[in-house]
């Protein structure tokens, strides 16, 4: 599996795991790179991903709204 493709598969396990966990989100997602083996290109580009998606996230959540039926 190429490098790119496992930053986005674990870039969407962050996200999960970030949406029901409280606490820092520098050392959450430190100890989940770490439980993950993820160093670096890998890590780099995942962070880069999850930086980009937390920043546009409420553009992001008006986007599947305004498509998805009964979205709660």
């Amino acid at each position: 599996m190429g490098k790119r493709r496992s930053s986005r598969e674990l870039t969407i396990k962050f996200l999960y795991q970030y949406e029901f966990n409280e606490g820092n989100f520098k050392n959450q997602i430190k100890s989940f790179l770490e439980q993950n083996s993820s160093e670096g290109e890998v890590g780099d580009f995942m962070k880069e991903l999850v930086g980009s998606i937390l920043e546009q996230i409420e553009e992001i959540d008006e986007i599947v709204q305004k498509y998805s039926d009964n979205w709660v």
